[in-house]
């Protein structure tokens, strides 16, 4: 599978930052509505952000991640909840198996590139999730960027598997 250009990435962001509220809230609504197990693991993971910037930056990742696979011009069947959680705790195993006792996100975003080979999408989310070294993403919770990070990534896993399958289905 072709990875998906930055332009694509680009023009998903600049569309969710021209958009108001309530054009917003209508996208979010569609997108719940084509995957509403992922829209709702999503929702899960991230309603303990104490930081509204973070959680809107976190919504904001979320769409990008949709609008950015809707490259492929393939509408994706509703992935299921068992398959969306069991990648989650596959992803979360492997992180964990694969980093060892230490965990940096040089290591992480690493280890992501090479399972999804969407390195534009990859390096966007790492800025978005961690910053810059000049200006990082400040979590009042030390430990909440690996949950951001591991919601973020298992979305992005979940519609790659399945943008994958449906790619090999129209080959075959």
């Amino acid at each position: 599978m072709e990875p998906i250009p930055k332009d694509v990435i680009d023009i998903a962001e600049d569309f969710f930052l021209h958009l108001s509220n309530e054009e917003f809230h209508d996208i979010a609504n569609e997108f719940g509505v084509e995957q509403p197990f992922i829209a709702e693991f999503f929702i899960h993971e991230i309603k303990f952000m104490n930081s509204q910037e973070i959680y809107d930056q976190c919504l904001h990742m979320y769409y990008i991640i949709n609008r950015s696979y809707k490259y492929y011009s393939i509408m994706l069947h509703p992935i299921d909840k068992d398959t969306v959680y069991e990648t989650k705790q596959k992803f979360v195993d492997y992180s964990v198996k694969s980093q060892g006792s230490t965990t940096t996100d040089d290591k992480l975003i690493l280890d992501m590139k090479a399972l999804v080979n969407q390195d534009s999408l990859i390096d966007f989310l790492r800025l978005k999730i961690f910053g810059t070294d000049d200006n990082p993403v400040i979590y009042k919770v030390e430990k909440y960027w690996l949950r951001v990070y591991l919601a973020i990534f298992s979305i992005v896993l979940n519609m790659n598997n399945a943008m994958k399958k449906e790619l090999e289905k129209e080959l075959n």
